[in-house]
């Protein structure tokens, strides 16, 4: 005769299987070369964002130099269309 679920009575579903306090876990040797990767990764990210800042960085200069003039007395960047220095007044080239 058929329970309440749809099976015969008496065919229950297998057991889970439960770990005893004693037995080790397995782990196995795959999470060591994943770890390997993703240490590779990291550097390699790291690498990728470091060019970036550099190539930023670059590019920052050449507009700097572009549109400004430095004081060759006291290093101040003033814009192109100035005559003198904003803060010494020296004349700019």
């Amino acid at each position: 005769m058929l329970a309440l679920g749809g099976r015969p009575s008496g065919d229950e579903p297998p057991a889970r299987r439960t770990r005893a306090q004693g037995d080790a876990v397995h782990i196995p040797l795959v999470t060591r070369h994943l770890s390997l990767i993703t240490a590779a990764d990291t550097l390699l990210n790291l690498a990728i964002f470091m060019g970036i800042l550099g190539l930023s960085a670059v590019l920052t200069e050449l507009f700097t130099r572009k549109m400004y003039y430095r004081c060759r007395q006291c290093g101040t960047l003033n814009a192109k269309r100035r005559t003198q220095c904003r803060s010494c007044g020296q004349v700019l080239p």
